[in-house]
This record gives C-alpha cells, sequence and structure tokens, in this order.
C-alpha cells in the first residue's frame, strides 16, 4: 500500500526519482511471484532469475585515460592504426599465405611443377627426379648450400656397389638427368635424395644429418 508507485513520493534526501520507485516495485512483484508462483519459483531456483533463463553479454572495460575528457583524439589516431594499417596486413597476410599453399600444405608453384614432371609412363625413378623439383628445397639449401658438399655426394651415390650399377641404385639415365640439371638447389635435392633412397652413408656428417634428414623428410611426406 505504501510502496504502489500511485502511493510512493520521490524523497529527494535519498536521490529518489519516479523511476526509481517503478523499478523498486516491479521488484517487489517479482518477489511476490516467486514466493506464491510455482512455475516463477522453479525459474528462480534454476536460472537465479523469476524470469528464466536469461542471456549473455560480454562488454570490454575500456581504460578511464581512453574515455577521459581531452583523449578523444589519441583514441582515434590507435581505432585509425589498428583498422587502416593494421587489420589489412594481417588479413592480407592470411590471405597470402592461404593462396601459397594447397590444403596439405604444399605450395602450389611446387604442385604445378609436378604436374609437369608427371606423365603416365613415368616409373619409380623418374618420380625421384620429379619430386626434386619441388620449390620446399629452396628454403632448405638456400645461400652456399646449395654447392656445398654437391661433389662428394655425387660421388658417393655414383660409386659402385656389389649388388648394383652404383651405390645408391641409380641407372645410367638417372646418372645423365643428373648431370644435366644446371640449378644447383635442384641438382643437390636431387642427389640427397638418391643417398637417402639408397642408404648412402655420407662421409660429411653435416650431410648425414643434416640436409639429407630435411630431404627425407620432404621425399617422406610427397
Amino acid at each position: 500500500m505504501t510502496l504502489h508507485p500511485d502511493k510512493a513520493r520521490p524523497d529527494p534526501s535519498k536521490n529518489e526519482t519516479a523511476e526509481t520507485i517503478n523499478e523498486r516495485w516491479v521488484e517487489i512483484v517479482k518477489a511476490y511471484k516467486t514466493l506464491t508462483d510455482e512455475d516463477v519459483r522453479a525459474n528462480y531456483e534454476q536460472y537465479g532469475n523469476p524470469d528464466g533463463k536469461q542471456s549473455t553479454s560480454f562488454g570490454i572495460a575500456l581504460p578511464k585515460f581512453l574515455v577521459a575528457e581531452g583523449n578523444g583524439k589519441y583514441v582515434m589516431i590507435v581505432y585509425g592504426a589498428l583498422l587502416g594499417i593494421l587489420l589489412p596486413y594481417f588479413v592480407g597476410s592470411w590471405w597470402y599465405g592461404s593462396q601459397k599453399v594447397t590444403r596439405d600444405g604444399i605450395l602450389v608453384s611446387t604442385v604445378g611443377k609436378l604436374f609437369k614432371e608427371y606423365n603416365e609412363r613415368i616409373d619409380q625413378n623418374g618420380v625421384v627426379g620429379a619430386l626434386s623439383s619441388g620449390d620446399e628445397y629452396q628454403d632448405i639449401l638456400k645461400g652456399h648450400k646449395s654447392d656445398s658438399g654437391l661433389g662428394q655426394v655425387e660421388k658417393r651415390i655414383s660409386k659402385e656397389a656389389e649388388h648394383s650399377r652404383t651405390a645408391a641404385g641409380m641407372t645410367v639415365k638417372d646418372q645423365n638427368k643428373l648431370g644435366d640439371i644446371e640449378e644447383g638447389t635442384r641438382r643437390k635435392a636431387l642427389a640427397l635424395l638418391w643417398a637417402y633412397l639408397g642408404r648412402t652413408e655420407l662421409d660429411d656428417q653435416t650431410l648425414n644429418d643434416g640436409e639429407q634428414a630435411r630431404a627425407r623428410d620432404s621425399v617422406d611426406y610427397y
């Protein structure tokens, strides 16, 4: 009787307003229904609110210095940098990266080269030659690594063996193909692949444990 909006009057000493009185009355009604209505009580017990399940919302609390008067221009500069520079950069990087490799993680340029190398009559040795065209080797054998130790590797894999013509199992055709390659990275990649497939030990421990191991990982992946 005393708290109904039609009866109650705002108390200026308590900073009360008509809106405050209405909100308080709504809470009283909800409390009454919670005590007298089984469905409303079930909502309160299950969801903590007599109105039932409530939607969840999240907000971001900004530091005071960002919202303080006089700092608006700095906030605009920050947002401008984020939206005008950083966002396009990250989106562009993601897009370029997604277009550069396939879903299997192989460079698109490598796929094109492999497509050109393969044919209907390709044999196992031809497959090895095709794999050496992968652009992934450009990173593995970059710089001086493409020429370092190449002569040693070729000598080891071409050495005569007891049960085969060469230690790596290469034919004359395979040797000629290796010798015809002028591009250093591909030539060394092919030599290392033959060394791996032929289980040829190399005198240089760096070649055994480093570059050959990475070439091995590449051929196993393909």
